[in-house]
């Protein structure tokens, strides 16, 4: 949204001042969704390789002579 100064009148920086409250507002909104997608991923990379090291474990003993 633009504002239009006219000729002699004082713009109204109570429509910038919403405008900005609302971009930090999306600011912080993008931060925690960002963080919690981060969490996410440390948590899904972290369970493979748990499954991972659990398959080896498990190719390791049928591997293994009896």
């Amino acid at each position: 949204m633009a504002c239009r100064i006219e000729s002699g009148s004082a713009p109204d920086l109570s429509i910038a001042d919403q405008q900005l409250t609302v971009l930090k507002q999306d600011s912080n909104t993008m931060r925690h969704i960002e963080d919690c997608t981060c969490r996410r991923i440390d948590y899904l990379s972290e369970s493979l390789r748990f499954a991972w090291q659990e398959l080896q474990d498990r190719q390791t003993v049928k591997s293994k002579p009896d």
